[in-house]
C-alpha cells in the first residue's frame, strides 16, 4: 500500500495506514514540523555529507491502534518497510536535480533514495519512523 501526502513547509497532518497481518489494525501516522534540535543537527549534518539541501523536516509519531480504535503503542519502527510519496514542493521541482529522503530513528540516520523517476513525488520505503528530511541536489552522494 501507498501512502500519499503533499510536503509543504511543514507536513503537519496524519495518515492512516491499514497494516495486513500484523500485531494491530492500522497504524496512525501524525507529520508535526517541529523536532529536537539535536535531532535536526544530525540530519542536517547528514544531509552535508551527502551534499544535499534540507526541503522538508518532520518529526513522525506513529501510534498502532486495533480496529476498534483503540491505541496500542507508539511505534517508531515497523516490522516490514511501508511505503510513502512525498510531493516536491513546486519550488524544488528541477529535472536536474535527485531527491530522497534522510530517516533517523534513535542512533539510526540512514539515506533512501527516490525510487521513482517523476520530478513530482519522491517514492520511498521506511521502516524507521521518528524523523524524516526530504533532501535534493544535483547528485546526492
Amino acid at each position: 500500500m501507498f501512502l500519499f501526502f503533499k510536503l509543504m513547509p511543514s507536513l503537519c497532518g496524519i495518515l492512516c495506514y491499514l497494516l495486513p497481518e500484523a500485531e494491530s489494525d492500522y497504524l496512525q501516522l501524525t507529520f508535526r514540523g517541529a523536532i529536537a534540535s539535536d535531532a535536526t543537527k544530525r540530519i542536517q549534518d547528514f544531509a552535508k555529507e551527502k551534499n544535499a539541501k534540507i526541503a522538508g523536516l518532520e518529526q513522525v509519531d506513529a501510534i498502532a491502534y486495533t480496529k476498534n480504535g483503540a491505541p496500542i503503542k507508539n511505534v517508531y519502527t515497523l516490522s516490514s518497510p511501508i511505503t510513502l510519496i512525498f510531493q516536491v514542493p513546486e519550488a524544488l521541482v528541477n529535472s536536474n536535480y535527485e531527491y530522497a529522503v534522510i530517516s533517523q530513528c534513535g542512533d539510526s540516520i540512514s539515506l533512501i533514495k527516490d525510487q521513482d523517476d517523476d520530478p513530482y513525488t519522491v517514492t520511498f520505503a521506511v521502516d524507521k519512523l521518528e524523523h524524516l528530511a526530504l533532501v535534493y541536489a544535483p547528485s546526492i552522494k
